[in-house]
């Protein structure tokens, strides 16, 4: 990342933290004049209120941390070794996925890279990910350089067969991004260059080769191979375990 980029970053982040503390004891201040409240405290609540979720944050990131590492493949659930330390930091990560709580982080871009981090999540510090994603299993991801990710995205590297719970990387190349709303299942590459449009779906399994564009509203099905340079326009369905040759375009 340039030097600049690092300023920029830095700044906002700033930004985002003052900013919400000066109105915060503004509020406050305004709301204990209608009161009658003793208003000088303001100020240190609210500093207060986000101290302790910094702290709540990072102290639930290094718990999961120090949990042993989940293994891909296939386990028997609830059995198994992996499935209880799957369970333990599913709980364990749970509070942190609420929205409020996930916007929070989010918006502070050096607090979310050492957030992921402590997931044992695979990201550089250049990436950008909108209001109420969702990171399944972080330690099962793998971000390139400059990915974007879009509002209300899951990305699930984890599926439940019967009695079996599946754990399969996710890995997504650099210089791609993925449009809000859409849904990226276990075992997905996404290669680089890639531009994953809004409200689609890429199954278990599939493959999206480098300088690949997929158009909103598609459905890439399990196992499905898009070649180098294709173009898939909206709203199309690739079946299950199909192969798209290199720079293709599929309309319909």
């Amino acid at each position: 990342m340039s030097r600049t980029k690092k300023k920029d970053l830095l700044i906002l982040d700033v930004f985002n933290i003052i900013y919400p503390l000066i109105i915060g004891s503004l509020t406050f201040e305004m709301t204990s004049q209608i009161l009658t409240l003793d208003s000088s405290s303001g100020l240190s609540f609210v500093l207060f209120f986000f101290l302790f979720f910094i702290l709540f944050v990072l102290t639930s990131d290094l718990i999961y941390y120090l949990l042993p590492k989940l293994e891909e493949g296939l386990h028997t659930f609830p059995k198994s070794r992996i499935s209880m330390i799957w369970i333990l930091k599913f709980y364990l990560k749970k509070p942190i996925t609420v929205p409020l709580i996930s916007n929070c982080i989010y918006t502070i871009h050096y607090l979310s890279y050492v957030h992921l981090k402590l997931l044992r999540c695979q990201v550089s510090p250049n990436f950008q990910f909108a209001a109420n994603v969702e990171l399944r299993d972080p330690e099962l991801l793998s971000f390139g350089k400059n990915i974007t990710i879009g509002s209300d995205c899951i990305l699930a590297p984890h599926i439940m067969l019967k009695n079996k719970l599946l754990l399969t990387k996710i890995s997504i190349d650099d210089n791609s991004s993925i449009g809000a709303f859409s849904a990226i299942g276990p075992g997905v590459k996404i290669g680089k260059n890639c531009k994953i449009g809004s409200y689609v779906k890429i199954r278990p399994g599939a493959i999206i080769e480098d300088n690949v564009t997929v158009g909103d509203f598609c459905i890439i099905e399990d196992s499905a191979k898009i070649g180098k340079g294709s173009i898939i326009k909206k709203d199309i369905r690739i079946k299950a375990k199909t192969i798209i040759e290199p720079r293709s375009v599929i309309k319909d």
